[in-house]
């Protein structure tokens, strides 16, 4: 059978739905929650230490309290940037290190996105991005991604990039200094992302990656950058108890 009826009649996923994502119309319970959970498709960054680089004086990245924080420069060009490289990554994949993101498959990330300094000059930018082609360098993803970013104090965006163009969705949701909103990401493996704040919806968008992605792009990066020489503050963003999955 595919789902187990309670006494009281209510639909419960099994397991394999339960990890899967797979259904849309049924519950779940304590124990397939528990394993789904526990799925090495589900991959949760507690406080570990990345690829850490800067470039430009004053920029930092480092892990902070079961976070991350990056730095933005004080005044030059530059980023702090801490990026995960992330292989054995889901499953029906190889388990080789350049082996794309199945982004044909369904996506959900979540985390705390907390600024510690909301810069005052439009050219410092905080992001959070899924899917870089490296992950030791600033700037909008180039490749199928997804991303979230932060251009000085202003609102949220999120962006898409289906390999061939970049989708940016603002939001109306700003994010100031010492605040936290905790974000989820869900994209359905069919192009269709949606971005949620504090478990309401803020962004969707139909322009999402829908097939794999291209070699080598499997960084997930949290960066700090100023996009050119800056006269008023910088961005700082930590980043916290952040989670992630691909499945089927």
């Amino acid at each position: 059978m595919s789902v187990t009826l309670s006494e009281s009649g209510a639909i419960y996923a099994t397991n394999a739905e339960a990890q899967n994502g797979s259904s849309t119309t049924s519950s779940v319970s304590p124990s397939a929650l528990s394993y789904a959970k526990s799925a090495p498709n589900y991959i949760r960054l507690t406080a570990m230490t990345g690829t850490n680089s800067t470039s430009g004086t004053g920029a930092a990245a480092s892990v902070l309290n079961n976070g991350w924080n990056t730095r933005a420069p004080t005044s030059a060009v530059g980023y702090g940037i801490i990026n995960f490289f992330q292989q054995f990554h889901s499953r029906g994949t190889n388990a080789n290190v350049t082996t794309p993101l199945p982004w044909n498959k369904r996506f959900v990330a979540q985390f705390r996105f907390i600024p510690r300094t909301t810069g005052t000059d439009t050219n410092t930018v905080n992001r959070v991005c899924f899917g870089k082609g490296t992950g030791n360098v600033g700037g909008d993803i180039t490749l199928r991604g997804i991303e979230i970013r932060q251009v000085a104090s202003n609102a949220l965006e999120l962006l898409v990039h289906d390999g061939t163009t970049l989708t940016t969705v603002a939001t109306s949701t700003t994010v100031s200094t010492s605040t936290s909103v905790d974000l989820r990401i869900v994209s359905d493996g069919a192009g269709n992302v949606t971005l949620f704040s504090n478990d309401t919806q803020i962004a969707t968008t139909s322009a999402g990656p829908s097939t794999a992605g291209s070699s080598n792009n499997a960084f997930y990066s949290i960066e700090s950058e100023n996009l050119a020489t800056i006269t008023g503050t910088a961005n700082t963003l930590y980043v916290a108890e952040m989670s992630f999955e691909f499945s089927n």
